[in-house]
């Protein structure tokens, strides 16, 4: 007994503790991400195709189900002053769409969360923040996403991804929040 009551609180704390990808609990998305981590990102381990189901959800005790998380996505950033999509963004636009328009994420409510750097007017800078995310979502309608599924927010330079170099493009980015399953 007295073995077995570390042994339990040990893994009592391995189930409370969810994996990410990063810590803070952000996928970033490249090229080299895989599509079973997109989908586990996007919806949590609770909304993913048969095939992206794995053993690593599951303990002694039951179901461990790991919430969305919030996906930064990598190559959607902006030039200084713009709202355009390049080709890379539209790439893996094309890659969030899949999985948005799968069957297991039809349930599913996400937002687009657009951001600036700090450079500029801070009213200025919330505006464009608004315009990045509504171009994000207006592709992703554009290419079969439901616009009932997402809403777009602009945060100006709020929350800069790089603070310690609050000027860089990382910072000129928008991310995807899932709605549906608590990630704020």
């Amino acid at each position: 007994m007295k073995t077995f009551l570390p042994l339990l609180a040990i893994a009592l704390l391995m189930n409370a503790v969810p994996s990410a990808a990063e810590p803070g609990g952000k996928l970033i998305l490249n090229s080299q991400t895989e599509d079973c981590a997109l989908f586990r990102a996007l919806n949590g381990s609770e909304a993913v195709p048969d095939e992206c189901k794995d053993g690593d959800t599951k303990s002694a005790f039951g179901a461990r189900p790991m919430p969305p998380q919030i996906v930064v996505l990598n190559s959607i950033t902006f030039d200084f002053n713009s709202n355009q999509l390049t080709p890379d963004a539209e790439n893996d636009l094309s890659r969030v769409a899949k999985v948005m328009r799968y069957p297991v994420s039809a349930s599913q409510v996400y937002r687009l969360d657009g951001y600036t750097d700090l450079k500029g007017d801070p009213y200025y800078n919330l505006k464009l923040s608004k315009r990045r995310a509504a171009v994000v979502r207006k592709y992703l309608v554009s290419i079969g996403v439901p616009s009932s599924r997402m809403d777009s927010e602009g945060f100006g330079s709020q929350k800069l991804a790089d603070p310690d170099h609050p000027y860089d493009l990382v910072n000129r980015r928008v991310e995807i929040v899932n709605l549906s399953q608590g990630v704020n």
